[in-house]
């Protein structure tokens, strides 16, 4: 199988450097797509995903990751509770990783051009095979 043709997702459920850098090194790519996080005990919140994805940019694999949301339609066989409480965790619902996340990463000095690969580059050389 072509490794690089596989998008492993929710990726940033786990903080195990190890674990993300072995799998790129084998030629995977990475979905870090559970923003904001942290609603399921021993997962971290954004902040500790965004702190791994800046850290596995400095690992030097930018070229190899996706940032993406994990804000779902609001299904009402979810039941309105749990509806209720996915918007009070994330109110920018679709925006999270806009308005929170790029923000983070651009503080911690990840260039411009690194974040248009992430979010504009990479899930286009991906979707087209490149």
């Amino acid at each position: 199988m072509d490794l690089d043709r596989v998008y492993i997702g929710h990726s940033n459920d786990t903080t195990d450097m190890d674990y993300l850098t072995g799998l790129l090194r084998h030629g995977v790519w990475l979905g870090l797509d559970r923003m904001p996080g942290g609603r399921t005990e021993g997962t971290p919140d954004w902040h500790g995903r965004t702190e791994i994805v800046k850290r596995l940019i400095d690992a030097g694999f930018a070229d190899r990751i996706m940032l993406s949301h994990d804000a779902s339609v609001n299904m009402t066989y979810y039941g309105v509770q749990a509806m209720d409480g996915g918007e009070r965790h994330n109110p920018d619902g679709f925006l999270f990783t806009t308005r929170h996340v790029l923000p983070m990463l651009r503080e911690m000095g990840v260039p411009e051009e690194t974040i248009t690969q992430i979010m504009v580059n990479n899930p286009r050389r991906f979707f087209e095979g490149r």
